[in-house]
């Protein structure tokens, strides 16, 4: 029963392509959450289950003995909280609980833009884009040590269960964006490309739209142990809960150009540059009592309220293509990337410390050299 109506139009001013003015408007609901909207819950909700042992050590688990804990050994004592699996053989509590709030997100989206093109040679274009993510599906822990008036108490809130998950579809993220691009050919041999992003990312599923937890460990390396805990345990819609999502970067450009002259030397490059992305001061200490390490450090407004460092790196291409004959050629081919060694520092914690930097997995690349020759026949 999820309707999705779309709006569109397209009106062209100079009457023959080089000036439009286009927008929209429309409804989308995202199809490609079932993990989160479906299976989960439903999980959930199919009865009692959960952990009934657990263990982990970094280093190695142990023995009692202090020995390292080999395959054929007995297990050593689990590390469930006591509550956490009552007595019984047939007794787990859930580890999750669906909440009936659960819909398939809804993403309401408009935008209004213009493009037009001067004398075949320069083309601009500039789109604002507003788009209101609704029914974001998101987990948090549920249980803490506190009563219903938020007061620490020394058991949890539901006396009879250990910790669990709560399953809700209320997440909000909201995204508005202003993109120029201007595209430029020059004494034709001079190819220019300019684009430009000034954007606002905002909500209370810090992992974006397409994720599913409220504080994300993946951007941010101390949640780990507090990737599932709302920085208000009892109302995670609280107003401190909102805030830039993990990829709001206000500004983002790239600007490439590309040369060839008429000895068939070939120069091209790229120069990409983000603003920092935000990362969540925490207090690295449980300062309300609830059981979680997800508590804002003083003086801390909202999540995410911080920044780190901003991204820049400069790729550079030279080829030179030697012809033999007119069905043979050579092409001679080096390139570099990250030109200038940024380092793009990445992936703070709540202190302001960075944990990542260019050549590190999914990061940007250290400085690269590579040479390549290409044989056309």
């Amino acid at each position: 029963d999820n309707w999705g109506p779309r709006f569109g139009f397209e009106y062209d001013l100079s009457a023959a392509g080089t000036a439009l003015v286009r927008g929209g408007w429309g409804v989308f609901h995202d199809p490609g959450r079932a993990a989160s909207t479906i299976l989960y819950p439903a999980i959930a909700s199919r009865g009692a289950w959960g952990t009934s042992y657990s263990s982990y050590d970094p280093d190695g688990i142990r023995n009692p003995d202090g020995s390292l804990f080999q395959p054929g050994d007995p297990l050593p004592p689990s590390e469930l909280p006591p509550g956490s699996r009552p007595p019984g053989p047939q007794s787990l509590v859930p580890s999750d609980v669906a909440s009936p709030t659960i819909a398939t997100m809804k993403a309401t989206r408009a935008s209004l833009g213009y493009a037009a093109e001067f004398e075949g040679l320069i083309g601009v274009s500039i789109d604002a884009t507003t788009i209101r993510y609704r029914d974001v599906p998101y987990r948090f822990e549920a249980n803490p040590r506190l009563d219903a008036n938020g007061a620490a108490q020394p058991g949890r809130r539901f006396s009879k269960f250990g910790d669990f998950r709560l399953w809700m579809g209320d997440g909000e993220v909201d995204y508005d964006a202003l993109d120029v691009a201007v595209r430029a050919r020059l004494t034709g041999k001079l190819d220019l490309r300019l684009f430009y992003t000034l954007s606002r990312s905002e909500g209370n599923v810090l992992a974006g739209a397409g994720g599913e937890r409220l504080l994300d460990s993946a951007f941010q390396p101390d949640l780990l142990t507090s990737a599932d805990a709302s920085v208000d345990a009892l109302n995670p819609r609280c107003a401190m809960c909102f805030g830039p999502i993990d990829s709001d970067a206000r500004h983002r450009a790239t600007l490439t150009a590309s040369y060839r002259s008429p000895r068939d030397l070939s120069v091209s490059g790229a120069i990409r540059f983000r603003s920092a992305l935000p990362y969540t001061r925490l207090a690295g200490e449980d300062l309300d009592g609830d059981g979680y390490l997800s508590d804002l450090a003083p003086g801390t407004k909202h999540v995410n309220d911080a920044r780190g460092a901003s991204f820049s790196q400069v790729d550079l291409r030279i080829s030179k293509q030697f012809r033999m004959g007119e069905d043979l050629g050579i092409e001679l081919v080096g390139e570099i990337y990250n030109l200038f060694d940024s380092g793009n520092p990445a992936r703070f914690d709540g202190s302001g410390s960075a944990h990542a930097y260019a050549g590190d997995p999914l990061e940007g690349e250290q400085r690269l050299v590579q040479l390549g020759a290409r044989v056309t026949f």
